[in-house]
Order: C-alpha cells, then sequence, then structure tokens
C-alpha cells in the first residue's frame, strides 16, 4: 500500500503505521491491496483485540473494506466469537 496514514486517522492514532492483512494469508487471504488496511499500531491492535466482526461494528469507515476482503477470500460465515487473550 502506498498511503502511510491510519485509515481511521481519529484522535486515538499513535505509534508506527503497519499495513494489515484484513483476511490473514492462511486463511485463504490474498496478498494484494485488496486485503491490505493501514493502521496506527493503537487500531491495528484493536482488530486483532476485538476480532474483525467487532472492529467492523465499531469503526464503519473500514467496514466494507474488510467485508470485501473478507467475502473474497471466501470466509464471510466465520465464528463472529471475541477473541480472549
Amino acid at each position: 500500500m502506498s498511503a502511510k496514514v491510519c485509515a481511521l486517522a481519529d484522535s486515538n492514532c499513535r505509534g508506527v503505521i503497519d499495513t494489515h492483512e484484513i483476511c490473514s494469508l492462511g486463511s485463504g487471504g490474498a496478498e494484494d491491496p485488496e486485503n491490505q488496511v493501514c493502521l496506527c499500531r493503537f487500531h491495528h491492535r484493536q482488530f486483532h483485540n476485538l476480532g474483525w466482526y467487532e472492529f467492523a461494528q465499531r469503526y464503519p469507515r473500514v467496514a466494507g473494506r474488510i467485508y470485501n476482503a473478507r467475502a473474497i477470500a471466501g470466509r464471510t460465515t466465520e465464528s463472529r466469537v471475541r477473541r480472549t487473550e
């Protein structure tokens, strides 16, 4: 991805910008820009802590991109259970 600005760009943004794979390669995700989103470390951590479904609900600005990447990978029916770590 060429943009190095957090896709959410809000007052919580801080830290380095990471290019995050929406659907991991091991889960059928493609290694292309449609499956990637730039997130600051704060939002990247939230993506992993909340899980993809809750993250998309909380941040509708990127929800369409998340749903699209998961549909392309054939992962639309994956469990929506929140991860606990």
